[in-house]
């Protein structure tokens, strides 16, 4: 990209004059999506909105008109993420002030863009089940699947939603937690969904498939067995200053990386397994002075398996975890019970009030 111009080169011939170019006036910023999408931001000025087009590349050269295009006003800032298909994107577009005066933060804007010839609306505002901030918005990674992708908005806590990658519908409401960061498996059957950055490091694995939190199965001592008994939970791993983090190639292990110059202290990796157990034999060794960077190393997106998750122990009975979560929330869970999981649509159990001198004789 050059001023007011993105230009198209020879992936044989990098050091040769570019094939093709397309002038775009004030453009600030492009991504590529698929195997031939382009999408471009050009930011606007006084009373002129931005611009965000998407463009389909076809016999090596760029073509002169968009397949799709939106202008927005309040839109100083735009992130475009395509689809693993390559065929709809997500624009998220960003204003640092909020004329409504409800988020320091200031405003977002989310819409589902189609850039394929047979879609029948190429432009879907998508309906936040909780309106605020969009955190963040991912593509669920895989191609076999139907396409759908994940939104956490919302003042804290946010409220994750899984929708659907063609209609922008609802499709799954995770429940309301201090949320900000999503991260998707390879396969796409786990995603992780993490306060990272300015929240306490909270995360929560899930299994998309099933649309259930991944159980941990430990062993702790038991008072009628000296040899312990296993038991399950669908708890939370934390892990604060997390600057780098994802899933192996396999889908089976997840890294957190603690790296300088954003954090000079307590540098080091944490591996966990794909339901955030914490795997403490390999991560004792893994804490260097200066850590700059850690990445997982790149493998075939066939080269493993669809795997689902282990199934409990024989005898193990798998509790799930209750989330209590606003009246908001509740609401929305009475309106679309389709939409909820049937433990976190009840909420937490009400419990009958147990003063503390009972508490202590352990009625409570």
């Amino acid at each position: 990209m050059v001023t007011n111009e993105v230009r198209l080169y020879d992936g044989q011939n990098i050091g040769g004059r570019f094939t093709s170019k397309l002038r775009i006036p004030g453009i600030a910023h492009y991504t590529t999506g698929g195997i031939n999408g382009l999408g471009t931001f050009s930011p606007g000025g006084a009373n002129q909105p931005s611009k965000i087009n998407l463009y389909t590349v076809a016999g090596g050269k760029l073509p002169e008109r968009a397949v799709v295009g939106k202008s927005v006003f309040a839109a100083e800032e735009a992130v475009i993420h395509y689809s693993p298909r390559g065929d709809s994107a997500l624009l998220l577009t960003t204003t640092s002030m909020d004329t409504s005066g409800d988020s320091y933060y200031g405003s977002t804007s989310l819409s589902l863009l189609h850039t394929s010839p047979a879609s029948k609306d190429p432009s879907i505002s998508v309906p936040l089940q909780k309106e605020g901030v969009v955190h963040d918005a991912q593509w669920c990674p895989s191609t076999t699947a139907a396409p759908n992708f994940c939104v956490i908005s919302g003042k804290m806590p946010s409220l994750p939603v899984l929708h659907h990658g063609v209609t922008g519908a609802p499709l799954f409401l995770f429940g309301e937690s201090h949320r900000n960061t999503i991260a998707w498996s390879p396969t796409g059957r786990f995603v992780c969904l993490a306060g990272f950055g300015n929240l306490s490091g909270g995360m929560s694995f899930w299994d998309r498939n099933k649309e259930k939190q991944i159980p941990i199965f430990t062993t702790t001592p038991s008072s009628e067995d000296s040899s312990g008994t296993v038991v399950s939970s669908c708890g939370a791993t934390t892990r604060a200053a997390a600057c780098q983090y994802g899933y192996s190639p396999s889908s089976r292990y997840f890294m957190i990386g603690t790296c300088a110059p954003r954090m000079n202290v307590e540098n080091g990796i944490q591996l966990l397994k794909y339901n955030g157990q914490t795997l403490s034999l390999y991560s004792q060794d893994l804490t260097p002075d200066h850590l700059r960077e850690v990445l997982w190393v790149p493998k075939s997106k066939d080269r493993y398996p669809d795997r689902s998750a282990t199934p409990p122990p024989r005898g193990v009975k798998v509790v799930e975890a209750v989330v209590t979560n606003s009246s908001l929330f509740q609401a929305a869970a009475k309106a679309n019970p389709s939409l909820v999981h049937s433990k976190i649509a009840a909420g937490a159990p009400r419990q009958a009030y147990v003063p503390p001198s009972q508490r202590a004789k352990g009625n409570g």
